[in-house]
């Protein structure tokens, strides 16, 4: 699979990625990234998870520039590494406010690619520049109500064009609007609504979707598995963090199988 926005590399759109293997690294990173902004916490997981992104080192500048969107695309092929499995979502009906659950494989869900001029294109005759939103801009605003978030919004996204290019363009409806369809034409889009019916009464609705859902996971079921192979083999945490996930288990299940509990799946997060 490729990115559906991708990073510009010796002039060039570059939308390949890889991850490293899955290790308790990634895991733990996490699980303990709570304290952070989601921004932060995006960046964080995918600086643990990838390898590359364009044929470049994933580290924390370039994953941060990613746009939105493809953030958002390989959080979910992250979740679905850690989870091959569909997660189920419990929804309350809007009609007769039932609740009833949803099957959700978040490698599957749809991703519009990028439109023409990614990720920034001219408006001549606004005379402005306009690029899409990426991970660092949404760290920038993360702490400010909406209206500033997207006044600062706008001052990142747009620059003025030709000599007046060192001032700031002030803001219009027109230019709003006209900002607004570029990025919008431009910028990839992860799926963030699914169309849903209830079973109860057959009303069809729309059912948001984070998705950032891995980072959700907790990361005691990790720290239980490294004191479990720490107890069993002395072993040091930096030894068993960086076991694959597959070796980890692999080496739970004989621990358990000693016990005589062999069949039994060690506790995931």
């Amino acid at each position: 699979m490729q990115l559906p926005g991708g990073i510009i590399a010796d002039g060039q759109r570059r939308q390949d990625y890889a991850f490293r293997p899955l290790t308790g690294h990634v895991e733990l990173a996490l699980g303990e990234s709570s304290g952070w902004s989601l921004p932060q916490q995006v960046t964080r997981a995918l600086v643990a998870a990838l390898a590359h992104v364009g044929g470049r080192a994933a580290d924390s500048e370039l994953v941060a520039h990613l746009a939105v969107a493809d953030r958002q695309f390989l959080v979910r092929q992250l979740s679905a590494r850690l989870n091959p499995h569909p997660t189920w979502l419990t929804c309350a009906c809007g009609r007769c406010e039932g609740q009833f659950d949803i099957a959700v494989r978040e490698a599957e869900l749809p991703c519009k690619p990028a439109g023409p001029g990614y990720p920034e294109m001219d408006l001549p005759e606004l005379g402005v520049r306009v690029r899409v939103p990426t991970g660092a801009d949404q760290e920038q605003v993360v702490d400010l109500d909406d209206a500033e978030a997207a006044r600062q919004l706008f001052a990142l996204l747009v620059r003025p064009l030709g000599p007046a290019r060192r001032r700031s363009r002030p803001r219009s409806a027109a230019l709003e609007q006209a900002v607004e369809a570029a990025i919008e034409a431009m910028a990839p889009e992860a799926a963030t609504e699914l169309e849903a019916q209830c079973p109860e009464c057959g009303a069809s609705q729309r059912v948001g979707l984070s998705p950032y859902l891995c980072l959700q996971r907790s990361a005691e079921a990790v720290l239980d598995q490294v004191h479990a192979l720490a107890s069993a083999y002395h072993w040091s945490e930096e030894s068993i963090l960086a076991l694959t996930l597959e070796r980890r288990f692999a080496y739970l299940r004989r621990i358990e199988r000693a016990r005589g509990l062999y069949g039994a799946e060690p506790r995931t997060a």
